[in-house]
Formats: structure tokens, sequence, C-alpha cells
């Protein structure tokens, strides 16, 4: 562990990590707005909204200080990559926060328990998604040319 830890993937790891939390801070703060505070939409809606606020912050984060790449971003090979993975999370989330809120409904009619299943549904569907997410963006999206394959 410890090897993984000081090497360069481990380095990045735990970046990519920070990376999530700060990101995951700011979905859920947009969804407690939009959802709970707002009432804006619907809860698959406010869980997409959400977690469409976090993609460009996680895309910088990531490119830039996780696999600390620097240069002009290339829209086909980085951009239209990582936008669709995270479109893909977000439509599962969305659905995943429909379904979430249904069951609150069925077991108390309260918006409190409604959005905290809905923070919970979406935290979780990207927390299952997180660890492939990272192989895809270590392994082809952000890999190191210079470096070999991996």
């Amino acid at each position: 562990m410890k090897n993984f830890v000081t090497s360069k993937t481990g380095k990045t790891f735990l970046k990519y990590s920070a990376s999530s939390v700060i990101t995951t801070i700011l979905t859920v703060v947009v969804i407690y707005l939009t959802y709970d505070l707002l009432n804006l939409a619907s809860a698959g809606w406010c869980s997409a909204i959400g977690s469409i606020s976090s993609i460009g912050p996680s895309y910088l984060l990531n490119r830039k200080w996780a696999w600390a790449k620097t240069g002009k971003s290339n829209f086909q090979t980085e951009v239209l990559p990582f936008w669709s993975i995270g479109i893909s999370g977000i439509i599962i989330a969305s659905v995943a926060s429909i379904g979430a809120a249904d069951l609150a409904s069925t077991i108390n009619n309260s918006k409190q328990l409604s959005t905290l299943f809905v923070e919970i549904s979406n935290i979780g569907t990207f927390g299952i998604l997180w660890v492939g997410r990272f192989l895809i963006l270590n392994r082809f999206l952000f890999r190191d040319n210079q470096a070999g394959p991996h």
C-alpha cells in the first residue's frame, strides 16, 4: 500500500479523491438549494442540475491538478469524453433520485426526508461509478503519452 500512495498513480488517485470531495460538496449544495429550498423542480431534475454544476469544476480539477495536464484541452479526446462520462452518470443518478424521492414519500411525506434520500442516492450513484471513472480518466483521457502504456 505504501508504494501505491507514493507512486505517481497513487498521488493522482489522492488528488482525484480530493477533487471528488470538492465537487460532491458543490453538487449536494446545489441539489439542496434547488430541490429543498427553492423547490425549483422534481428530484430527478434537481439531481441533474446539481450534478451538471460540478462537471466543469471537476474537469478542471482533474485535468490540471490531479493529472497535472498543461496546455490547451483537446475537445475530441478530453472534453467531449469527460462530459459524456459525466452526463451518463447524471442520467443514472437522476433516475435513482426519482426512485429515492418516491421511496421517501411512501415512508413519510416530508420534504426533508425526500431531500435526504435524493442526496444519498446521488452520492451513492456517483460513488459506485467513482472507481471506474478513475480508471477511464487515468488510462485513456489524461494518460501521460510520454510515459508509455499503463
